[in-house]
Order: C-alpha cells, then structure tokens, then sequence
C-alpha cells in the first residue's frame, strides 16, 4: 500500500523465493516497539509463494508496500531497488530468513538520535539455525567508531566479518551518497567501506538482530565465486569472474568517491597497497584459473581428431 506519510524509518526486504521463512521474518518487523516505519518489500519474480504471502500481509497492515519485479534482475538490483522506493529519515535492510527482536528499530534509531555524528547503529547478533534455535553468538569483529576516517575504512577492509552491520539503521541522506550494491560478490563489504569513510558508526551492545544460517543461504549455496557472481547479477553468467582484482578496484573507487582531506586519503591508499600485496598470491591464482581454463579447453580441440561430415560419412 502507497503510505501518504512520509515514516522516520523504510525498511527494504529483497527477497526471492522466501516462502520457508519469509512470514517469520515479516511477522518480526511488524512486531517492533518502534512503530513509525513503511516495510518495503521488493519480490525479485519469485516463482514459489513469495508473493501470495507478502500481499496477504500488504491488505492486512497498511505499513506493508510490496512490490513485484516480472523478471529477476539479481540480488545487487533488487537490494538498491527498495532503497529508490524509500524516502525517510533512516533506512534498515532486512533479509527475508533473519529475524529482529521487537526492540530493534527503537534501540537503533535512539543511539542514532542520541549521536549526530554517527551515521549507522547495529546491534549485536545471534546465530539462529533453519528452525529458529540460537545456536551462537556474534559480535562483528570491526571497531568502526573511531573520529578518523582512514582507520574505520582500515577496519571495514580488514575486519569486515559477515557485514552484519548493513543490516543495521542507516542515515537514509548517507546512503543515498553512497554509491549502491555493485553487481559482485563482497560489494556489501565496499558499501560498508564507503559509509565507513563517510561517518562513525554506532554499536548497540544488545543481541537485537537474529542472523539465520542455513543451506539455503547464497553464501552457502553458490559451490564457487561464479555462481556467487551470477546471484548478484545474471549478466554474470558464464563471464570471467576475478573476485579479489574487482574488489581492489572497488575499493580504490571508494576512496575517489568521497571528500577526504590529503592526509587521510594517502592513508587510505596505503592501507590498499598493504592489502594488494598480501592477496597477491591469491590474485594470481584467481587470473591463471581464470585463463587456465578456456585455452585447455582450446587446446583440447584442436588436438581433437577432426570427424568426418555427415555426407563424407554417406559417401564412404
């Protein structure tokens, strides 16, 4: 449903083919103390009951705005879509198989109110399995609170764990400077490298957000760094894919992004140098696989025994 109100807080839920734990994860938002919210659901052409569950929940709660792409354009487009479709004060992405304590909009958004400066809040997480059981706890191993830009984005780089911290509560004026989910594998791990150079960011010291690890998740379901690829993005499909190369530029099209006194910005390329020199050997291995690959294959036919026509084979 169109809201007429513009709320202090969009939520946006990408989701495809959700159905195992897409109603949990609505249910969790809808309870949440913090009442002054739209839920933005973007449904990437799901061919399973995606769709029937979220337009049930569209007619019944007037907060819920659903709407459905005819095609699947991949998991990059459909996170930056439900941002495009927002317009509020703060802004929270939500994945369709977590779940969020009802106090997680209220204590994200009072630590946000509470710091002008900051730019992000997240709280600290539990690890649910695919029935619902905790099953561990998880603090995100980067420290991005610190006042100088070039030490946040050092530890976004180095430390950026599972990027729990995007689903946080963002400054919606913020991400929207940012530039959006890029169509390859780690691009939340830039996106957070940016925010980090742009603005503090806030811990809430709750376990407030439920991080559900399954086999179905993509990390966990894409067998290589390809398949990933084509997850973000289809057009991916069958292309070349140098996961380490195309983060290091990422990463460099960063720092060009945003103002940054000199200093701090010489900083920031020499954390990049440091980081291109130890994932170098990897870089490497990543380029011979990826050429490796098509000229064996090559070689193979050309070596091939060349077979005879159909109509050599009738004449003979």
């Amino acid at each position: 449903m169109t809201q007429l109100q513009t709320p202090r807080l969009c939520i946006g839920l990408p989701v495809y083919n959700g159905e195992p734990y897409l109603a949990q994860a609505i249910e969790s938002l809808l309870a949440q103390t913090f009442g002054d919210f739209r839920l933005i659901i973007s449904d990437n052409a799901s061919t399973d009951r995606t769709g029937e569950i979220c337009r049930s929940y569209a007619e019944r709660d007037a907060r819920v705005d659903y709407h459905r792409s005819p095609a699947n354009r991949g998991a990059a487009w459909n996170f930056n879509r439900v941002v495009a479709l927002a317009d509020a004060e703060y802004f929270a992405w939500a994945a369709h198989d977590d779940l969020h304590a009802p106090r997680f909009a209220e204590r994200c958004i009072d630590a946000l109110d509470r710091q002008p400066g900051a730019i992000l809040s997240y709280p600290t997480a539990q690890v649910i399995d695919e029935h619902g059981t905790i099953v561990a706890a998880h603090r995100e191993p980067a420290d991005v609170c610190g006042s100088a830009p070039s030490a946040r984005f050092r530890e976004m780089v180095w430390n950026w764990g599972l990027c729990h911290m995007l689903f946080g509560v963002i400054r919606f004026d913020a991400l929207r400077t940012a530039q959006p989910f890029g169509p390859y594998p780690a691009s939340d791990a830039v996106l957070l490298a940016e925010l980090a150079l742009r603005g503090e960011f806030c811990a809430v010291d709750e376990p407030l957000f439920l991080w559900r690890e399954h086999a179905q998740r993509a990390t966990r379901a894409c067998n290589s760094d390809a398949e990933l690829a084509a997850w973000y993005a289809p057009a991916n499909a069958g292309r070349m894919h140098f996961r380490h190369l195309t983060l290091f530029a990422n990463y460099l099209r960063t720092i060009a992004r945003v103002a940054l006194p000199l200093d701090e910005r010489l900083r920031c390329w020499g954390i990049m140098v440091r980081w291109f020199v130890l994932q170098f050997p990897t870089i490497q291995d990543e380029v011979r696989g990826n050429i490796a690959g098509p000229v064996r294959r090559a070689l193979r036919r050309r070596a091939a025994p060349s077979q005879p026509s159909d109509s050599t084979r009738r004449a003979a």
